[in-house]
Parts: structure tokens; C-alpha cells; sequence
């Protein structure tokens, strides 16, 4: 019969083709409705110790994961006033303008307008320390000049703030380095061994051919160790009147600031100066600043005006 002829009277499958397709979703439909509309398993003790067991290993997973977390932050976690990293303390000083690593101060002694920019400088300095401050530096500024006009300049050697560091210092002279000048040597071993004990030493060397000139620290040639680098300090102060007792509160920040006065410079040349605390963790290389002084002129003339303005200005008098 011709393909023309023949009429279809419905649909037209090939079962046979979707025989193994029906077959996998009827048995995924058997699977899926016996274990949802299967008989409950029965309520016994072991299935109920099985779940409490379960539900208590995951809660003992999760406590120690919160106790390591815990832990960790705590030994890692930095303190609000301590830095990230620990660091030893360094040398600073005031006055003079930096060229390369060393400090340059340069004037003539009679020049007032060369003279007040140094001064007002170090007053500055010396403010933000209130009254101990001034107390502790009078020594070099008995001229209320600094001695910039009357041949005795000072400088300002200052300990910079290292948070938590300790230093720890030399107490006798057999440990003391080669590099520690012979009369900063024999300064230590004249003194007391209790007169040893925590200072850091401070030396100024002169590194050229200066023999005449003279070095003088103000108010002694250390800096006490003791709470040096402490935000603050409390002390107990007793009162011999009525034999009571009164607690100090001190700021360490004045302490780590002391004067170097120089006399007997040589005018006209650079004279290079060498400065350095001495400590067994004080790096020297950090501990040590470099100063060129030149003082230009004929002579150091003596201080005309005791009462220099500028300190007036800035309320130290």
C-alpha cells in the first residue's frame, strides 16, 4: 500500500524506547515512598543514648573551637598603650638643624637675632615638663640664655619614650665596653657599688683636638633606670612632722632629659661632638647623636640682659 495512503488515528510511541526510563522513576517513586510513609522505627533507650550522644559531641567540637578562638586572641591581642612591636629607646637632642645624621649649631655669641632661635627652642622644649623640668635643667640656664650668650652653651639630651623597654645597665666597670671613654671608665669605678645600680651612663667625647674645652652634665651624668619608660610612677613620701605617709605620682617623661654643658669651646672651627648612653641593650649606633658646635666671632661676650624677653614671653621666669 502506498505511504500516501495510510492516515494515522492517533498518537504514534515507541515504548520500547522509554521502557528502561520508566523503569529507573517508578523504582526512585517506590524507594522515595517507602522511606517516607515506611512503619516508624521504634522508640528504644539505645537510639535515644545514640542521639543525646551525637547532639553532645557536636556541642564538646564546638566549645573547644570557641576555646582556641578565645586563646588566641588573648595571647595575641596588643594592649591599647604598648605598640605592635617592641622597641629599645634612642637619643635625641635640642637644639641645632639636622644635615645628613649629625646636628649643626652655629652662631656668634654678640649676634642676639643668631642666638634667640636656639633659646626659644630649648624653652619650648623645656615647657611641655612644667616645674620639675626647670628645676632639673636650672643649672644650664642660669643666664636664662642658656649660656648661648655668656660662652657656657647647653644642649638638651633627651631618652625618646620606648614603651615596656627595660634597660638593662652596666654596674661594674669589667663589663663595661671598649668603646666606653676612659674618663666616663674612671667616673664608674670611683663611685659606691649602691651608686651604680640602674643608671644609664651618658658620655660626650670630643672628636677632634679640643683639649681645653670642659664638659659639665646637668643635673648628674645618668639617667636613673628606675621606671624610666613607666607612663607613671607612684611613690610613698613620708612626712616627718607627723610621721604620715602621702603617695607621689610622678611623670618619668622630665627624668629622661638632662643638660650637657660646654665651656672653653674653641672659636671659629667646628668642633664635633660625640654623645652616647650606655646600656647593655642600647645599641651604640642608636644611643649616640652627633653635634658640629661653631662659634663665630672675636670673643664670648658676657650676658647683658639676664632677663632675655623671650623667656618672658613663654612665662619662665
Amino acid at each position: 500500500m502506498p505511504n500516501e495512503l495510510i492516515r494515522p488515528t492517533g498518537s504514534y510511541k515507541v515504548s520500547k524506547r522509554y521502557r528502561r526510563v520508566e523503569k529507573r522513576r517508578g523504582d526512585s517513586l517506590h524507594d522515595t515512598n517507602v522511606r517516607i510513609h515506611g512503619p516508624p522505627k521504634k522508640k528504644t533507650l539505645a537510639r535515644y543514648i545514640k542521639i543525646i550522644g551525637l547532639y553532645l559531641t557536636l556541642y564538646v567540637c564546638i566549645a573547644i573551637l570557641l576555646a582556641c578562638n578565645i586563646l588566641i586572641l588573648y595571647n595575641l591581642r596588643v594592649p591599647n598603650n604598648e605598640p605592635l612591636e617592641r622597641k629599645c629607646t634612642s637619643m635625641s637632642s635640642v637644639p641645632g638643624n639636622f644635615v645628613g645624621d649629625r646636628k649643626i649649631i652655629r652662631f656668634q655669641a654678640d649676634q642676639r637675632n643668631q642666638i634667640t632661635p636656639y633659646i626659644r627652642h630649648m624653652y619650648a622644649y623645656v615647657k611641655k615638663y612644667g616645674n620639675e623640668g626647670k628645676r632639673r635643667l636650672r643649672g644650664c640656664n642660669l643666664d636664662n640664655n642658656w649660656g648661648y650668650n655668656s660662652g657656657l652653651p647647653c644642649i638638651l639630651l633627651k631618652l625618646n619614650n620606648a614603651i615596656g623597654f627595660k634597660a638593662e645597665t652596666y654596674t661594674s666597670s669589667l663589663t663595661l665596653p671598649k668603646e666606653v671613654p676612659n674618663e666616663l671608665h674612671d667616673y664608674i669605678l670611683q663611685l659606691p657599688l649602691d651608686e651604680r645600680i640602674d643608671r644609664i651612663w651618658v658620655s660626650c667625647s670630643f672628636l677632634d683636638n679640643a683639649t681645653d674645652a670642659k664638659v659639665d652634665y646637668i643635673p648628674h651624668r645618668y639617667y636613673d633606670a628606675d621606671g624610666l619608660f613607666e607612663k607613671e610612677n607612684f611613690y610613698l613620701r613620708t612626712i616627718s612632722e607627723n610621721l604620715t605617709a602621702e603617695n607621689i605620682r610622678e611623670n618619668p617623661a622630665f627624668r629622661r632629659v638632662i643638660g650637657v654643658q660646654f665651656q672653653y669651646l674653641p672659636m671659629n672651627r667646628d668642633v664635633t661632638i660625640k654623645c652616647t648612653a650606655w646600656a647593655e641593650n642600647i645599641p651604640v649606633d642608636v644611643g649616640s647623636i652627633i653635634i658640629i658646635f661653631r662659634i663665630e666671632g672675636h670673643e664670648v661676650f658676657p650676658n647683658p640682659d639676664p632677663d632675655f624677653e623671650e623667656a618672658l614671653d613663654l612665662n619662665f621666669n
